[in-house]
């Protein structure tokens, strides 16, 4: 059976926009005292929009701040459906394949209005050119775990995927995946967010209780590696959303060893582990670097906007090596989803329901 997945609410704050949002951050009790974690210039924060567009960022991260730009040109629908429809497709976790420098993941698929032209509502394997953004459907999900959620891939481009309490290898060609372990990822630990520790060779499982897990790739079985000692008010959101951090669906390692973590925090928020260690760090609520418009001339995002993105992904610099083709056709002119017009700060209330 498939899993049902969809944005339960956006609370949109008429007429009120961010002042200097660009800059500002939200209120926090500094969580490491040693120094933020510099990002690896050869390296990229990737995200795909989750609220309007299903477009694709680079993320830009200082101590303070979470700046989103997109690559290549948002597509506009033409279509003429008006903004505020919210029957398009959500990426969830991705992850970088050093193997061929495409970034993969987990789209949820939501008809009549999303972007690729399937038949039904699913989870599908989705394959993204960083250097263009160029999206492209490789299968719908199929075996043990096809309602996925978490995402990793290994340093072999071998995929990994969560689904319940299953854990499961993912063939990145067709979308089958295949189980490793059942009834192994429970309690705390299930379900929120994966990455693969490419220079330990670790698949990590991020709970949302703050809890960091090592998995074992054979057998499903996961140790504790380490506790956050995070405080759940210690953030203070500008919009007012969810002052939680509460990890989500996937995580990325940098060049240095760093996991940059999707948090929905306040929206969404990149918070960086050191791993072997409990030391964390708040970076900022992602928010537009600058005006996005779409070809449709629509208005998207003011800068300073805030908005939400699922899951993260280290695109490193492999990437330069491997290159992918950026010759394809930008998925973004295949939208048939409305677009969101947001001249407000926005935060979401997130709603999973399994089947």
């Amino acid at each position: 059976m498939s899993t049902i997945r969809k944005i339960s609410a956006s609370l949109l704050v008429a007429g009120v926009t961010i002042a200097g949002a660009i800059t500002a951050a939200p209120a926090f009790a500094a969580p490491s005292t040693n120094a933020f974690p510099a990002f690896p210039s050869t390296d990229t924060l990737f995200g795909v929009d989750c609220e309007t567009t299903n477009a694709s960022y680079t993320i830009a991260v200082t101590a303070t701040t979470a700046l989103a730009t997109p690559i290549g040109s948002v597509i506009g629908n033409g279509n003429g459906i008006p903004a505020g429809d919210d029957s398009t497709e959500c990426t969830g976790g991705i992850a970088f394949n050093p193997v061929d420098g495409f970034v993969y993941g987990v789209l949820w698929n939501y008809p009549p209005n999303q972007m690729f032209p399937t038949s039904a509502d699913g989870d599908w394997l989705v394959k993204i050119d960083p250097v263009s953004g160029t999206q492209t459907l490789v299968a719908e999900f199929q075996g043990a775990c096809d309602g996925p959620w978490t995402f990793a891939v290994d340093n072999n481009g071998l995929g990994y995927a969560t689904d319940g309490d299953k854990l499961c290898s993912v063939n990145l060609a067709t979308g089958v995946t295949t189980e490793i372990g059942t009834d192994v990822l429970v309690g705390p630990v299930r379900d929120y967010a994966m990455g693969y520790d490419w220079k330990n060779n670790v698949l990590y499982m991020f709970s949302d209780g703050y809890e960091i897990y090592s998995v074992n790739t054979a057998t499903g079985a996961f140790t504790l590696a380490a506790t956050l000692p995070v405080v759940n008010d210690e953030v203070s959101c500008p919009s007012g959303g969810p002052d939680e951090v509460g990890f989500d669906a996937s995580a990325g390692f940098d060049s240095n060893g760093v996991a940059w973590i999707q948090s929905d925090t306040c929206s969404s928020m990149p918070v960086a582990w050191k791993p072997g260690t409990n030391e964390y760090w708040y970076t900022g609520v992602v928010a537009a670097a600058g005006a996005i418009v779409n070809t449709d001339s629509e208005p998207i995002y003011a800068a300073g906007d805030t908005f939400y993105i699922e899951g993260f992904a280290i695109v490193r610099s492999a990437l330069a090596e491997t290159g992918p083709s950026s010759s394809s056709v930008e998925s973004g002119a295949l939208l048939a989803g409305g677009l969101l017009l947001v001249g407000a700060v926005a935060w979401i209330a997130r709603r999973r329901i399994r089947a």
